[in-house]
């Protein structure tokens, strides 16, 4: 940054230069003091306001420069004892941009309007222009008529917004209602089907046991038989079959009691057989 000037070195037009542009910024609670500024801005440095940067040279003629500042920005910063402004540049930027809208409508020159609600109004105008049919304001009777028509369109926008943002409520309510019941139904089918395998696994293992045991009795039974008929051979390899002598019989006497006979042993293949069935009996029971 630059090193201020002292103050008896700098040309008395640009004194009275900088003091009017510090009187133009004003204290008081006026909406439209920016535009005085902006005016004394047009008066005294009117190549700040022109398109492009200022070239180093305009600087240094300036008043900006027979201050002994490099730029606008110090200057603007600068406080008021190093012969600055004592301000911000950011508002100067916002007046700035005001200022073009009052350029291209000279009209509301003559409002007493802040520079954000002209930054407004040039944007609304700028966005209305986009429709074929509209008529740029000429005056402030046509301004005033042309904002309460973009408020009551702002408006109906706003209202028609909420009632399709009501309807797509009422609607992403009804499907997560649906999606709810379904997944609820889903659970319970779940539920069910879960049971059932559980049911399906435990009568199966049931059948397998059943199974297994049948398969354990079936293979005792055979053993057994093996046995019985090992037996049976054994035993017929070691007797001679018997033969039976048939003789009439007699008929006893009647004053004589005929003698009970003796029960006849079972034999080794008939003891076979009556094992036989009993396992057999036991496996299907």
């Amino acid at each position: 940054m630059a090193q201020p000037v002292t103050i008896q070195f700098i040309p008395s037009a640009a004194r009275e230069a900088r003091s009017a542009l510090v009187d133009a910024l004003g204290t008081e609670n006026n909406p439209a003091q920016w535009m005085i500024f902006m005016d004394a801005v047009t008066t005294h440095l009117p190549d700040i306001l022109s398109s492009g940067r200022p070239s180093s040279a305009a600087i240094s003629r300036c008043l900006i420069g027979q201050h002994g500042f490099n730029s606008w920005k110090e200057m603007i910063e600068a406080s008021n004892s190093d012969n600055g402004l004592g301000w911000n540049f950011s508002a100067w930027k916002a007046w700035r941009r005001a200022w073009t809208v009052i350029q291209e409508y000279p009209w509301l020159r003559n409002e007493s309007l802040t520079s954000s609600e002209v930054v407004q109004i040039g944007i609304k105008i700028k966005k209305a222009s986009a429709n074929t049919d509209f008529k740029l304001p000429e005056n402030t009777t046509q301004l005033s008529q042309f904002l309460e028509q973009e408020k009551h369109d702002r408006a109906s926008e706003i209202k028609q917004k909420q009632e399709q943002a009501a309807i797509e409520l009422a609607t992403q309510q009804k499907e997560k209602a649906d999606l709810e019941a379904a997944v609820t139904t889903a659970t319970s089918q779940i539920e069910q089907m879960t049971a059932l395998h559980e049911e399906h696994t435990r009568q199966s293992r049931r059948l397998s046991r059943t199974a297994r045991h049948r398969g354990r009795l079936a293979r005792l039974a055979a053993r057994q038989l093996e046995a019985l008929a090992q037996a049976n051979r054994d035993d017929r390899s070691q007797h001679q079959p018997v033969l039976w002598v048939l003789e009439p019989v007699r008929k006893p006497p009647v004053d004589k009691p005929q003698p009970a006979r003796p029960a006849t042993p079972p034999t080794r293949w008939q003891q076979f057989c009556a094992a036989a069935r009993r396992l057999l009996a036991a496996i299907w029971r």
